[in-house]
């Protein structure tokens, strides 16, 4: 049994081995010409554990057929085939999606692909037919492949019944070796992703991790109510929070960007969420120019933020760092959470409070993060979505393009009572980028593609500030534009680089008071900020937004927060940093590195922020 046992080792290490070389070929771009095949063999302890893990239901059926005889042994023989079987399918696409996840999110696959994947008809929306009829066919073709594999490697080895075992002390101690392996040894601390880490480039350090084992080893972990990033004491780190957020005074002036006569009159608020709107396609910013015209031109009328940073990576992400002023947190989206969702202060509550009418409307589909279900329980009297819109205007993979999209919320917004609280989510700037009336040359880029798609979003900007300014709400009205996130295209920059979570946010419109037209500021922060900056002004109650702070009062306090799967970023106009949860190691985009008071900050502010989430 040991040998039988040994080839259904070696057929998952084969598997990996596969996979592994898919993986890094697909993402050969992000190897910048150093391809890791060294990845391959700092792989091994994970891919025995994993391997282990796969091989033990095996031993134990067999093990089971055997002490009940010849018929317990056929019917243990028919349920291995049917769960390896299964197990083949199930791997090959929990293997497969990482590689084109990874391309998208930058990080393998985890936790937060398994909340997408309890929603597959929003998630099956979101692909083209060609994609869904390729990944079909290729499912189909590799499960008949590495099927055939296992009944040739594995399966003529248990065709006929095995002699029982000469001793129960053989069986137990091949159980004992798979879970040494599973365990990854004598050591006192078990296996985990650290154990294959090489390297301080994180993608190959990715390229080491066995996907399935950092996978399931994900879903346990975000399942369990306990903090995973404690630094140090929790007073201490509560201290140190403190010190980046003093509490808000209960009633405090506003700074006066607002006009006064207007905000006296409570202006209209219109917030417009620019899907993946990168500082890189910006030219006040940095970024490419010539790109976005349009929010240039608003920017030389408006108050721009030159170093706001997006905490997270994803849409859903986003809408509740800029509605409820809550980062974004490593392993989870809080809205895939209802229980802890619903306790979020929200912009929308807060002025509804004081009697302004509220509206959502989003050209895609709501059952995707299960972004519908939150919004409308966040106090959104009205949510328009794809669905409620013509067949003719679902223009893009993921819905309406940004044209139609504008051109809607425009008639929405004359239907609103004033003041009214409006948010527009955008998504023509997002993969496969497919805005109507771009064709593509044969081999064009992604980066190309993105870049004539930004230029298409901030067409369809221009368009509805052009229609806005005609509306008889539009003197009363205060425009704030925000990306949800960054993006590491155009660019190609890696999602642990402060510039790829870099963002614009701009205030626009009639009521920014006259001197302040025109102005950038200089402060580091997020755009979870947004809330307290807004309420303030509105002189509104700001403190139940904890982790949000007015930006116009940061000074001597900036810093930036972002994270994801792999680690924890901090930025301050001194420097940057990016802790690598895996390696435990800091690493820096550009010089100087970050001093040690602020790598303590930063690890404290994750730290008490994720014991804030678990006691929602």
């Amino acid at each position: 049994m040991a040998y039988w046992s040994g080839r259904i080792l070696l057929y998952w290490l084969l598997f990996f081995a596969f996979f592994r070389l898919w993986f890094v070929a697909w993402m050969h771009k992000e190897a910048r010409g150093e391809w890791p095949w060294e990845a391959f063999w700092h792989a091994l302890p994970l891919d025995l554990s994993a391997a282990a893990y796969l091989t033990l239901p095996a031993v134990l059926l067999t093990c089971a057929g055997s002490i009940r005889g010849k018929k317990g042994y056929y019917r243990a023989e028919r349920a291995f085939r049917v769960l390896y079987f299964l197990l083949i399918v199930l791997a090959l696409i929990v293997y497969g999606a990482n590689v084109f996840l990874y391309e998208e999110w930058q990080t393998p696959i985890n936790s937060r692909a398994y909340a997408h994947f309890r929603i597959p008809g929003a998630m099956l929306s979101s692909m083209s037919t060609a994609f869904k009829v390729g990944a079909g066919a290729l499912l189909f073709i590799l499960t008949w492949m590495w099927w055939r594999l296992f009944r040739q490697l594995v399966g003529r080895m248990i065709l006929a019944p095995p002699q029982r075992p000469t001793s129960i002390g053989g069986a137990l101690l091949l159980c004992a070796g798979l879970f040494l392996l599973m365990r990854g040894g004598f050591g006192r601390l078990p296996i985990n992703e650290s154990s294959v880490c090489y390297s301080s480039d994180g993608f190959k350090n990715d390229a080491a991790i066995n996907a399935g084992w950092y996978f399931v080893h994900s879903l346990i972990e975000t399942n369990r109510a306990v903090n995973r990033y404690v630094a140090g004491d929790a007073e201490a780190a509560r201290q140190a929070v403190a010190d980046l957020l003093p509490e808000a005074p209960r009633q405090e002036a506003p700074v006066g960007w607002l006009d006064g006569s207007i905000q006296r009159r409570r202006p209209n608020v219109v917030l417009i969420l620019l899907e993946s709107m990168t500082a890189q396609v910006i030219a006040e910013l940095g970024g490419a120019p010539g790109v976005c015209p349009n929010f240039s031109r608003l920017a030389q009328e408006g108050i721009l933020f030159e170093h706001c940073y997006g905490s997270g990576y994803r849409t859903d992400q986003g809408l509740v760092s800029v509605l409820s002023g809550f980062p974004a947190l490593p392993d989870h989206s809080v809205v895939f959470l209802p229980s802890k969702a619903q306790k979020l202060p929200t912009l929308t509550r807060s002025l509804r409070q004081v009697g302004y009418s509220t509206a959502f409307l989003y050209g895609g589909e709501l059952a995707f993060a299960n972004m519908g279900w939150w919004l409308r329980h966040q106090g959104f009297e009205h949510v328009l979505s794809v669905r409620d819109f013509e067949a003719e205007d679902v223009t893009q993979l993921w819905g309406v393009d940004d044209g139609r999209l504008f051109k809607r919320g425009l008639e929405e917004l004359g239907r609103l009572p004033e003041p009214f609280f409006a948010a527009l989510l955008t998504l023509s700037l997002h993969a496969p980028y497919d805005v109507p009336g771009q064709q593509y040359r044969p081999g064009s880029t992604d980066r190309e593609k993105f870049l004539r798609c930004a230029a298409f979003a901030d067409a369809a900007l221009g368009y509805f500030f052009e229609e806005a300014a005609r509306q008889p709400w539009y003197a009363n009205t205060l425009f704030i534009l925000v990306a949800d996130h960054g993006h590491p295209l155009p660019g190609r920059v890696s999602m642990k680089w402060p510039r790829s979570r870099h963002v614009p946010l701009l205030f626009f419109g009639p009521p920014i008071a006259p001197p302040w037209r025109g102005r950038c500021v200089n402060v580091t922060g997020n755009h979870h900020d947004l809330p307290a900056t807004l309420l303030r002004e509105l002189g509104l109650d700001r403190r139940s937004f904890r982790w949000s702070r007015d930006l116009f009062s940061s000074v001597g306090r900036s810093f930036a927060y972002y994270s994801n799967e792999s680690g924890l970023g901090w930025v301050t106009p001194a420097g940057n940093g990016f802790f690598d949860f895996k390696t435990r190691r800091w690493s820096h985009a550009s010089y100087p590195p970050l001093a040690e008071q602020e790598r303590l900050q930063a690890r404290a502010y994750l730290q008490v922020l994720y014991d804030d989430f678990l006691g929602l």
